[in-house]
């Protein structure tokens, strides 16, 4: 089966299964979507330690994955049963303490040698995936949680899916802009961004009873997703370039690991929830 085939066929599959994921198990604050989250944030979080293992030394996989997989967890927790979220960064601020201390009593070989590089990766680890993913566990808290969290899915997946049709269809003569991807086009950012625009400004009439009638305030809203989306692409082809590895697995047919289908989400989620607190009072 061909790369684009199987990519239609996660496209086709995956987005619908998210969707309804959102629209048809919002119990709890959304409880199956917050295990979804710990879920994926556990698999990522040792995708990325197998990406730095291969320039840094590192401490135990499963170790940074548990610890990184804490905050999520809290997230979870905050949102079902109705906790402040402050709690979300006080579970942060006690795994990065964490990290700070475990060369303290177990050093390599008592070779204190390694210990920056090891206390640098995982607290990377702790932040990305681990810290980022915790807004779209606080997507699912306010009221509105099932048209704000499809509304960012759908900008995401918008501009990945259109920046991919007009990369692959209008890019060949304007690639290589970006060093970290040489393969990524003028015409697929371009592509990308509209994507999620255009989700911006037929959101506008999908829930006008949330976002109201202001078209240029949700397409405002998708422009910003989209660019923190193809920078969140953009940084993780840093990390596997850096780490001289091509995907951050194999466990999604045509796109690689868990990882490289949701550095778009990582570094975007911030961004929207924050975009939407300020426009729309979330």
């Amino acid at each position: 089966m061909s790369k684009i085939i199987q990519r239609l066929l996660v496209f086709f599959i995956g987005i619908p299964v998210i969707i309804g994921v959102i629209y048809i198990f919002p119990y709890k604050n959304h409880l199956v979507l917050h295990i979804m989250i710990i879920a994926v944030t556990f698999i990522s979080a040792l995708e990325m330690h197998n990406i730095l293992k291969n320039r840094l030394k590192m401490h135990n996989a499963m170790l940074t994955a548990a610890l990184s997989t804490l905050t999520p967890v809290m997230a979870a927790v905050c949102a079902v049963f109705g906790l402040s979220t402050t709690l979300i960064a006080f579970t942060f601020i006690f795994s990065f303490l964490l990290i700070l201390v475990i060369d303290i009593f177990k050093p390599n070989d008592n070779n204190y040698a390694f210990s920056l590089s090891k206390i640098a990766s995982s607290l990377l680890i702790l932040m990305y995936p681990g810290f980022l993913i915790t807004f779209l566990s606080l997507m699912t808290i306010p009221e509105q949680s099932s048209r704000l969290l499809v509304v960012f899915m759908l900008m995401v997946f918008g501009c990945d899916s259109l920046a991919w049709v007009c990369g692959m269809t209008m890019g060949k003569g304007n690639r290589g802009l970006i060093a970290a991807s040489p393969n990524k086009s003028i015409a697929g950012f371009i592509g990308g961004m509209a994507g999620a625009v255009l989700v911006g400004g037929v959101s506008c009439f999908l829930f006008p009873d949330f976002f109201g009638l202001s078209i240029p305030r949700t397409c405002f809203l998708g422009f910003f997703t989209a660019c923190a989306a193809i920078l969140g692409d953009l940084a993780e082809s840093v990390f596997k370039r850096s780490g001289e590895i091509k995907d951050s697995g194999t466990i999604i047919p045509g796109r690689g690991g868990l990882l490289d289908s949701i550095d778009s989400i990582l570094m975007s989620a911030p961004v929207f929830y924050v975009c939407a607190v300020i426009m729309y009072g979330v």
